[in-house]
């Protein structure tokens, strides 16, 4: 891959990209995750799971992706929770792009002659909740727990932080004023390397993604120099660490042909970390295992008593596979950690396109209608065509449409939303099935052409994992 044409292209997507255009872009971004269990029953499962997914299964040796993307769906709702929805999804377009700047620049690191001595295996990359798979990054040394520092009037902290033979990469987020626009990291030698900013959000909570590309001299002391901050701040990385299969992490379960892996690690501060890694097709990302962005159906954590465990997330741009919690006085029986269901997202395959017919200003028209999304029903039952502002010939009018995806509580896998590329929708507050999109009137146009973006299931368990 050609570094500086990839880092334009970065630049320039990066530029450009709304929260849509977040969840669209991050599946053309080749991945470091994981490959298929090679057990022939778990791939007999495999193949029955994405079969229903609508979606092949992968090659062997293709990656999964990094589930980081989360995203809340915003509609006509009181406007507390409008725009609590609306700050979710400011938040996922961050994250999103985050990971995509994440999975381009760690793809882009290793060299080939490095990568030619390796044997295929993957590295856990904690503060970034994916793997990584050394045929793509080298060999990764990673910092094992986020640094806070009070910084600027408000919380600074480094939350993740990997280095190879030719990149490194953190990530920053803070509660400070204004954001920092790079740091130097200083070895024991004195040598001295600037870290970039590739992308960054305003206001007073931001995160960002920073990177050194080029040769880089790792020795037993490192730290981080930041402008404004009084003093370095001590950096100790470790080597990452390494296994044959992603199983090989942490306890891993299997339901609707879907594996995913929990590991846990210990923080000083008392609290257990859990991460959760699925196992995937690339075009596949878990927005939600049932905490942020999406709450209906909570995870849960008993002790060996049954006793409920309190699970809780990062406050401040938390990942979603990730959640932690603290030991109790249970014994040696261990916890118990239950996920009802995770929320997938995907891109559609063969139909991404419905078109519906455009009634006069005014009027409604039935359409009764069905279209089959990856093997999922979707039914324009009606639309209406609404004056937003009478009269008023800047404003274009809007096309209510009713839409029944035939959400199934029951059903191992039931569609939830499907995005179109422009427009607003609402969605049922019990289930967060969509039932209306709202789609501007284009001049003169007897019918719209919806294309669409994405699709949001709902894929239930549920994952059960016995943790010590």
């Amino acid at each position: 891959m050609e570094l500086k044409r990839e880092e334009m292209q970065m630049r320039l997507l990066t530029d450009e990209m709304d929260e849509d255009a977040a969840h669209r872009r991050i599946s053309d971004i080749e991945s470091s995750a994981a490959i298929p269990l090679d057990a022939d029953t778990l791939d007999r499962l495999k193949e029955a799971a994405f079969a229903k997914l609508g979606i092949g299964v992968p090659e062997s040796g293709q990656d999964a992706d990094d589930e980081r993307v989360p995203t809340r769906p915003i509609g006509d709702v009181p406007a507390g929770r409008r725009s609590f929805s609306r700050r979710k999804r400011r938040i996922a377009a961050a994250l999103a792009i985050l990971v995509a700047l994440f999975l381009a620049v760690s793809i882009a690191s290793g060299s080939p002659e490095v990568r030619a001595q390796l044997r295929k295996a993957f590295q856990f990359l904690p503060g970034f909740a994916v793997v990584g798979d050394t045929e793509e990054t080298g060999t990764q040394y990673v910092l094992r727990e986020p640094i806070h520092l009070a910084f600027n009037g408000g919380e600074l902290e480094i939350r993740g932080f990997r280095a190879g033979d030719r990149v490194a990469v953190a990530e920053l987020s803070g509660t400070t004023p204004t954001m920092i626009d790079g740091f130097i990291l200083r070895n024991e030698k004195g040598e001295m390397y600037p870290f970039e900013s590739q992308r960054s959000w305003s206001a007073r909570d931001w995160t960002g993604i920073f990177y050194y590309r080029g040769e880089l001299a790792l020795t037993g002391r490192m730290e981080i120099l930041i402008e404004g901050l009084k003093g370095p701040v001590p950096l100790r990385l470790e080597e990452a660490d390494r296994s044959d299969r992603v199983e090989d992490f942490g306890i891993t379960d299997v339901r609707q042909g879907v594996s995913v892996t929990a590991v846990t690690q210990e923080m000083t501060d008392g609290r257990t970390k859990v991460s959760l890694l699925p196992q995937l097709p690339k075009e596949v990302h878990v927005e939600s295992y049932g905490m942020y962005p999406w709450d209906r159906h909570p995870p849960r954590m008993t002790n060996e008593s049954n006793d409920a465990v309190a699970l809780s997330q990062d406050s401040l741009f938390p990942h979603p596979n990730e959640m932690y919690y603290r030991r109790t006085d249970s014994g040696p029986g261990g916890y118990t950690l239950t996920v009802p269901e995770m929320i997938l997202s995907r891109p559609p395959a063969g139909t991404d396109q419905i078109s519906v017919p455009v009634p006069k200003a005014g009027a409604s028209m039935q359409v009764n209608r069905t279209f089959d999304l990856q093997g999922f029903p979707v039914t324009i039952r009606q639309v209406r065509r609404l004056s937003v502002h009478p009269g008023d010939a800047n404003v274009k009018d809007l096309l209510e449409v009713d839409v029944d995806v035939h959400y199934d509580p029951g059903a191992a896998e039931s569609l939830l939303m499907v995005f179109p590329a422009e427009g607003d929708m609402k969605f049922d507050e019990s289930t967060g099935a969509l039932q209306h999109l709202y789609l501007p009137v284009p001049e003169k146009e007897k019918t719209v052409s919806m294309k669409i973006e994405r699709l949001q299931t709902v894929i239930r368990g549920p994952w059960v994992f016995r943790l010590e």
